[in-house]
């Protein structure tokens, strides 16, 4: 019995309707009728991206019949063979059996027919047609010959079905037509009902594909080896200059891009976030400055590999910043739109983020996250005779009290990094417990996106490199939900989301971290 994903089953429910839709568009030709090259050719296409599918699935009977019937029209094709009853009919009896699967996927349990009979009696059915050698009505005084074009076509299509990957051929066209689309889409400026149609088939096409090829490597690994796909960061860079040629030129940014990258590798769920997070700050600083000849914009953008995690910064010379005093907004989101989203991502996979930390050196924007699940630094740092962890990616920076004075307002205290006012609280305060400690000589600023807290620690901290079975979950803490194990020793690490939610109910806030949709690349 097969199993679908709630969005593997629509991708394939999608598939399947797509491919009922073109054999509907055979079944208007009347009686007689000479095949028309381009119906068959569409009907063709999607009974090989089905074909592939159903092969990949397991489901050897459906795509067995598939490979007749796309054999049997491209047959009667090349043979001038005229659309009569019998064609009707075979194509007629697929359509009802893809109907009633496309049903059956609904409930994600598809293998009841697969293992049917009416598959043998088609697959029968059509095997009797194509060794008829003509269709009634169609006379031939003698041999066809086939040409030097038909013949490369026929190897093609042998060397597709023996030695090929039908998957692989349909990504690639899928990929060709969504160039084809972004060229229309760049020479228009605008969008119709029927590109955005076809661009979303091209994407499910994808989507679909890749997803049922990873499937078959981790088979193929036999569950010996994790499947691990990973993305080199300068092909990250490629995918945004394709994005920001594209938008330059259709909303008239009159600005350039200029990337400096590491060479390393981020996984594949970590490279989805990044790609989505860089491509919001490209859209809100070029955006800002859409259809203007007056500011000629230069965006520079520099990734940086940290170990477990990256940097990123991005300067420009636009003039126009949020804390210029021409602006009274009390929420960057009212003047950077893409934040919500961003924020939402940074939070979702740990990272931090810096909102314009260098307007004199023309910094706009600051972000680290993580870039690997095989390992992880933590930063530990002293609390009396006890030690805490924070993933290193999440911190801010580490600041001996002897150059920062602690503040007090309100009764609340805070130290100001950069203009910024951060509240600082001891580790007692945030457990809600007695530490053996009396005081400190340095704060550990971390965080989440763009939130920040400064916690007391009573000397400087050290940064280790970490394997993921030395974490270890332990939910036994307001804020420290796993421990980390070093030698003899085990160290309560501190969950950067917790935190934050933590100390703003000390404040007496609401939870300040976001609950909205995220948009951008699926993980």
């Amino acid at each position: 019995m097969i199993t679908f994903t709630d969005e593997n089953k629509r991708l394939f429910s999608e598939q399947v309707a797509d491919h009922i839709e073109k054999l509907n568009d055979l079944m208007g030709m009347s009686s007689g009728a000479h095949f028309e090259e381009s119906p068959i050719e569409r009907a063709n296409l999607a009974t090989k991206l089905l074909e592939g599918s159903t092969r990949m699935l397991g489901l050897d009977s459906w795509s067995k019949t598939l490979t007749m019937l796309r054999e049997l029209l491209e047959g009667a094709l090349r043979d001038g063979r005229v659309w009569d009853d019998k064609l009707s009919q075979i194509v007629s009896e697929i359509l009802e059996t893809e109907e009633q699967m496309v049903a059956e996927i609904l409930t994600g349990e598809i293998d009841s027919i697969n293992n049917s009979d009416h598959f043998s009696g088609l697959q029968r059915e059509i095997e009797y047609l194509g060794n008829e050698e003509f269709s009634s009505g169609q006379v031939h005084d003698t041999p066809r010959v086939e040409t030097h074009e038909e013949g490369v076509r026929l190897e093609k299509n042998e060397g597709q079905r023996h030695g090929g990957f039908v998957t692989i051929d349909t990504i690639a066209s899928s990929l060709e037509r969504l160039q084809s689309n972004l060229e229309d889409f760049v020479i228009s400026g605008s969008v119709d009902d029927e590109l955005i149609e076809s661009t979303d088939v091209s994407f499910g096409r994808i989507e679909f594909g890749v997803e049922m090829l990873g499937n078959i490597l981790k088979r193929f690994r036999n569950g010996k080896l994790r499947f691990h796909p990973t993305v080199p960061a300068g092909n990250i860079v490629e995918a945004l200059d394709d994005f920001f040629n594209i938008y330059n030129d259709a909303e008239q940014w009159n600005a350039k891009l200029m990337c400096e990258v590491d060479d390393f590798n981020i996984d594949d769920r970590f490279a989805k976030v990044l790609a989505s997070v860089l491509e919001g700050f490209i859209y809100d600083i070029g955006g800002m400055y859409k259809g203007r000849d007056d500011v000629k914009l230069s965006i520079y953008m520099n990734i940086r590999s940290s170990g477990s995690y990256c940097t990123v910064s991005f300067r420009d010379n636009a003039p126009d910043f949020l804390k210029d005093s021409r602006f009274d907004r009390p929420d960057p989101v009212s003047f950077y739109h893409s934040l919500r989203n961003i924020r939402a991502l940074l939070e979702d996979v740990c990272g931090l983020l810096w909102i314009e930390p260098d307007i004199e050196g023309g910094e706009r924007f600051r972000l680290s996250m993580p870039v690997t699940r095989d390992e992880t630094d933590f930063t530990i740092f002293p609390v009396g005779s006890e030690s805490f962890a924070v993933m290193s990616v999440v911190v801010d920076s580490v600041i001996p009290l002897s150059s920062e004075e602690i503040g007090i307002d309100e009764g609340r205290r805070h130290i100001v990094v950069q203009g910024e006012k951060i509240p600082v609280f001891s580790m007692a305060d945030i457990l809600d417990e007695h530490l053996d400690s009396d005081g400190g000589d340095h704060v550990v600023i971390t965080g989440l996106a763009d939130a920040r807290v400064a916690i007391i620690a009573t000397g400087d901290a050290k940064v280790v490199r970490v394997k993921p079975m030395q974490v270890v979950s332990s939910d036994n803490g307001k804020v420290t939900r796993s421990i980390l194990h070093m030698a003899e020793n085990e160290i309560p690490v501190i969950d950067a989301a917790s935190l934050i939610n933590r100390v703003e109910y000390l404040r007496g806030y609401e939870m300040s971290l976001s609950d909205v949709e995220v948009e951008g690349f699926s993980s």
